[in-house]
C-alpha cells in the first residue's frame, strides 16, 4: 500500500506544510514584531452609581414587560384551545400555553 500520511496545514500562517524549523542556534523573529507597537491599552471609566441604577431599572423594565407579555400568551392560548372543538388544534394551543408559562417561569426566576 502507499503511504498513508498526510501533511495537515498549520495554524500559523507563517507556517507551511514541509517547511522545516529553524536551527536552534539561529535567532527567531516573529512576524509580528516588525509591525507598528500598539497604543497603550485604555482602561474604561468606571461607571458611577447612577448610571448603573439607570441600567438596573431599564433591565428591571424589560423584563416586567416580557412577563406581562407572556402572561398574555399563556391566557390567549388557554382561551383559545377551550374555545375549539378540534382536540388536535386544542392541544397545539395548549403545548403553545405551557411553552409560554416555562418562559414565564424562567422571566420570574
Amino acid at each position: 500500500m502507499g503511504d498513508t500520511t498526510r501533511e495537515v496545514p498549520s495554524a500559523d500562517p507563517g507556517r507551511s506544510p514541509g517547511a522545516k524549523a529553524p536551527a536552534a542556534d539561529s535567532p527567531s523573529t516573529p512576524a509580528t514584531s516588525q509591525s507598528a507597537p500598539s497604543a497603550p491599552e485604555r482602561s474604561e471609566p468606571a461607571q458611577d452609581s447612577t448610571e448603573r441604577e439607570s441600567t438596573d431599572d431599564s433591565v428591571t423594565a424589560e423584563l416586567s414587560a416580557a412577563e406581562s407579555l407572556l402572561a398574555e400568551t399563556v391566557h390567549r392560548f388557554a382561551r383559545r384551545a377551550a374555545d375549539t372543538d378540534d382536540p388536535r388544534t386544542a392541544r397545539e394551543h395548549l403545548e403553545t400555553a405551557r411553552e409560554a408559562g416555562e418562559a414565564l417561569d424562567a422571566v420570574r426566576f
